[in-house]
């Protein structure tokens, strides 16, 4: 059992203010949030790095196989195929917990009134199985709507090119289009992104969350979507430091720095089983810490939409407000000491 730091999230933040924010919250419950991670997410994001791990491998194979010519290169196709869709399944698997995790955990620290009150990782299970299903929808609404977005650009790309125009013209209007695609995707992603931890606190309908997702960044779009940026940088930074392994086994094997076993495949020498086994192992850690290291960006979503939140409508400022005239206790003059 651990106990975390009440950390203010109702609270107007700026720019700046937005990346501390994030860090401090990290800080307070780093201990708790990567125990949550690991016993919950980790046993999924495992096998998802395996399967995944597997799969480049069926993939190296059957382009040495193309490579050498050989008829005989839908092989593996069975394989792969079988891969690919467990990969996806597992990916959203894991991906629902992560996100219920991060969204939960917000939830369970936004609603302790005791800052000393115990948490463990048990209480947070319970509470995504119990709301599992809200949290897929969320997951679906996150990664899948913006197909919503592409399928009418999709079609009007297939009918400028059915029209015999100018090439000038035609470059013009397709390079404005695919523009306009870009911003569209992009704004409306930076939208929805709230909606898995609006759809936790405030417990609203997918249509209403939707709308309210919509509402929140009006005139907050740039400001958001450069907060993102930041913090995209950072998560990507961090996650190619667990690369590195398998950047440089992959350049050891191309360099031809390894031994092979005496058997070959089409002619391409294959790997000895330590170094397989390694390789396999890097791809694991490379891809699982990927995943895992979302919860540092649906952290920077959840911190952004109690910042929109407070901007627009005051949640936070009206609670202190109503609670002018009551009596504080020492511990909490002590916080609010520490704050200023």
């Amino acid at each position: 059992m651990t106990s975390s730091k009440q950390f203010e999230f109702r609270r107007s933040r700026d720019f700046g203010e937005s990346f501390s924010g994030l860090f401090e919250f990290i800080r307070y419950n780093f201990k708790n949030l990567s125990k949550s991670l690991i016993y919950i997410a980790g046993p999924f994001t495992l096998i998802l790095g395996i399967v995944y791990s597997f799969l480049i491998d069926d993939l190296t194979s059957s382009f040495q196989i193309i490579a050498s010519g050989n008829i005989d290169y839908l092989e593996n196709t069975q394989s792969i195929a079988f891969k690919s869709f467990f990969l996806i399944f597992a990916y959203c698997v894991s991906s629902t917990l992560i996100l219920g995790i991060v969204c939960e955990y917000i939830l369970f620290t936004l609603n302790s009134s005791n800052k000393t009150e115990q948490f463990t990782v048990v209480m947070l299970l319970e509470k995504i199985k119990e709301n599992f299903w809200r949290h897929i929808g969320s997951f679906l609404v996150l990664n899948f709507s913006i197909l919503l977005i592409l399928i009418p650009f999709a079609l009007l790309f297939w009918f400028i090119s059915l029209l015999e125009l100018d090439a000038t013209i035609n470059f013009l209007l397709l390079v404005s289009l695919s523009l306009t695609t870009i911003y569209f995707s992009v704004y409306t992603f930076c939208t929805l992104t709230l909606f898995p931890i609006m759809r936790t606190v405030e417990e609203v309908e997918v249509i209403d969350g939707i709308k309210r997702c919509f509402y929140l960044i009006k005139d907050m779009f740039w400001q958001t979507f450069g907060f993102y940026m930041v913090v995209g940088i950072i998560q990507a930074t961090i996650t190619y430091v667990f690369e590195i392994p398998d950047l440089i086994l992959l350049v050891i094997n191309e360099l031809g720095l390894t031994s092979h076993s005496s058997e070959t495949v089409f002619g391409y020498a294959e790997n000895d089983l330590g170094f397989s086994i390694a390789l396999i192992a890097a791809h694991t850690i490379s891809f699982t810490s990927s995943i895992l290291l979302a919860s540092l960006s649906l952290a920077a979503n959840s911190l952004q939409y109690f910042n929109l939140v407070e901007q627009k409508e005051g949640v936070g400022m009206m609670s202190k407000l109503e609670l002018i005239g009551f009596p504080v206790s020492h511990s909490e003059n002590v916080d609010m000491d520490d704050e200023y």
